[in-house]
This record gives C-alpha cells, sequence and structure tokens, in this order.
C-alpha cells in the first residue's frame, strides 16, 4: 500500500490525515432544484498542511438523474 502514497506536492512529505468540513460547508449540485449538499473530505500533508485532495462524502448526490 505505501507505493500507492504520492508525496506531497509543496514539501515531499508522505504522511497525511483527513479532515472533513461541517455545517454550513458544504457541496451543492449545479443546476438540481432543492438538492441536498454534502460535505467535503479533505487529505492533509500532516508536515506542512498541503492539501492534496478534495473529494465529496456522497458522490452519488452530484449524478445526473
Amino acid at each position: 500500500m505505501s507505493d500507492l502514497i504520492t508525496p506531497c506536492n509543496q514539501c515531499g512529505g508522505t504522511s497525511f490525515g483527513f479532515g472533513q468540513t461541517t455545517g454550513q460547508a458544504v457541496v451543492f449540485p449545479l443546476n438540481k432544484l432543492f438538492a441536498r449538499g454534502s460535505s467535503a473530505i479533505f487529505t492533509i500533508c500532516t508536515d506542512c498542511g498541503e492539501v492534496q485532495s478534495i473529494r465529496v462524502e456522497n458522490p452519488e448526490k452530484f449524478k445526473k438523474q
């Protein structure tokens, strides 16, 4: 599994933690009336704080119907 770790773009570190938005900080699908949003999950380098990636917790909410 360590072969899958991409080093941090900022400092080259390979230690990462995860964070999540809460409350009103959600992502909403475009062009969908009354859609519920999804929290964003961040992968963060624990050496320098650079955000390596951002993904939504519930990607199915963004599929076209």
